[in-house]
């Protein structure tokens, strides 16, 4: 290779996307967001390659593949590195952004997001906070009369 490519000049968004708009990831949906960033990771981390701006393109054409999957628009920015540990030539790390939801959502589902943080899936912690700051399983009783 006779010299490092700029990957500024990579094309990195597609051109027919929308507006980005404010994405809410619910609890329930974290770990499928984990999983792919971990088989983003496994595919490239540390791989040698003759062109990087391939590479790149691979990586950003498998984000969206995979993100797609589970319901979401992702956008990628290269950021060049401060320091390559690796060696003298420049290096690039991905910065992977929710974009949007492939299925368009006009609100939060404020009872979607509730049912996930009751039921531990945010932060593994079953249950209801109450005004004192009490933890309980169940929420509270008002007597009617």
């Amino acid at each position: 290779m006779t010299g490092v490519p700029d990957l500024s000049k990579l094309n990195l968004a597609p051109k027919n996307l929308p507006e980005p708009e404010a994405v809410e990831v619910y609890p329930s949906e974290i770990g499928k967001v984990k999983d792919v960033l971990q088989r983003l990771e496994t595919a490239f981390v540390k791989k040698a390659v003759d062109d990087p701006l391939e590479a790149a393109e691979a990586f950003n054409q498998m984000a969206a593949n995979l993100f797609g999957e589970i319901g979401f628009i992702v956008e990628v920015e290269w950021m060049e590195a401060k320091e390559n540990p690796f060696g003298p030539t420049k290096m690039y790390v991905p910065n992977v952004s929710i974009a949007g939801r492939t299925r368009k959502e006009t609100e939060v589902d404020h009872d979607r997001m509730q049912h996930d943080i009751v039921h531990g899936l945010a932060d593994g912690v079953k249950g209801y906070i109450r005004e004192d700051g009490t933890e309980h399983e169940d929420p509270i009783r008002k007597m009617i009369t």
